[in-house]
């Protein structure tokens, strides 16, 4: 969490909400299947100071796994109970999109503008992820009432709500997977078989610090050429392979779901294809998810319990 790996079974961890499986409630395909929902203790919250119809807008967090990963779920109405109270049992029940899109996208932690920018500090990072907590209620809530909105929060919220075009171009300047520090690399063209090797790296995008991925074979790559993740053989052009790899240990250690780390990859190109290019792409496990905003409830009490938006 921020950096800090801690297990399920810690005790900053407040409750967990396991997911159950119902399909009734389920109104459109390719909706993800969370294994639970973690509340986490104040060891990972900031101060909580803005206040909805008199009430305090709670600091707690949640913690959502998909597939292995850990995003940051986040409350769509405050008053009403989360994932910390007793019975909360959760499904995914559909999509709730544009109007929380933009928050949950620019807002912590997808934005590594608000995670990983030079010089900030814990607290720092603890007072963004408030910021975007706000935001959701206030998208949630626009008409309600509300105190301790001002000042530099009130910046901070307008730039959670519109942001600037300086807090949008991260896809291209950090992207969640890099090749020598690019989102797309290609390398210079040589007179032998075997490409450069490629450094790997990555960039913030989840509450893990982690962005696991599978190599897909673009079409136009010659059949036969090889790929080499740190020296290792491990797929030959067209065949794409099932493992996965991640690019920098995060909160929970990759290898336990049997996942290599990656640090760089080469390429050995097959005879007859001279003036041919070799390319790979590197698909993030949760990538069919993206672009969406997912909302989870309460399957016993879909009405009355806490939705929690989470997103990619």
């Amino acid at each position: 969490m921020d950096g800090e790996r801690i297990p399920i079974n810690d005790d900053r961890v407040i409750n967990f909400a396991p997911v159950v499986e119902n399909s009734g409630l389920r109104i459109r395909t390719g909706i993800p299947s969370p294994t639970g929902i973690s509340a986490l203790s104040s060891a990972f919250m900031p101060d909580a100071y803005v206040r909805m119809n008199g009430q305090v807008v709670s600091s707690i967090r949640y913690s959502v796994g998909i597939g292995g990963v850990y995003y940051e779920g986040f409350c769509a109405d405050p008053n009403l109970p989360g994932s910390e109270s007793s019975g909360a049992v959760y499904v995914m029940s559909g999509t709730n999109g544009v109007a929380f899109q933009t928050v949950l996208r620019y807002g912590f932690p997808v934005n590594p503008y608000l995670t990983e920018a030079p010089g900030l500090t814990d607290n720092d990072r603890l007072w963004h992820v408030y910021l975007t907590r706000v935001a959701v209620a206030y998208l949630s809530r626009p008409n309600a009432t509300w105190n301790g909105i001002d000042g530099n929060t009130r910046t901070a919220l307008d730039h959670m709500l519109n942001p600037p075009a300086n807090r949008r171009n991260f896809d291209e300047a950090h992207p969640a997977i890099s090749v020598n520090g690019d989102r797309n690399h290609v390398a210079e063209p040589g007179l032998i078989p075997q490409s450069p090797t490629f450094q790997m790296g990555h960039s913030r995008r989840t509450n893990c610090s982690r962005n696991p991925f599978r190599f897909e074979w673009d079409s136009s790559t010659p059949a036969g050429t090889r790929l080499y993740v740190n020296g290792q053989y491990r797929a030959t052009a067209p065949a794409n392979i099932n493992q996965v790899f991640y690019t920098s240990e995060g909160n929970h250690s990759g290898a336990a779901h049997g996942w290599v780390e990656a640090h760089n990859l080469h390429f050995i190109m097959p005879d007859g294809s001279e003036g041919q290019i070799a390319r790979a792409n590197m698909v993030g496990i949760n990538n069919q998810y993206s672009g969406r905003v997912f909302v989870m409830q309460n399957h016993n009490s879909p009405d009355q319990w806490q939705d929690v938006g989470a997103t990619r």
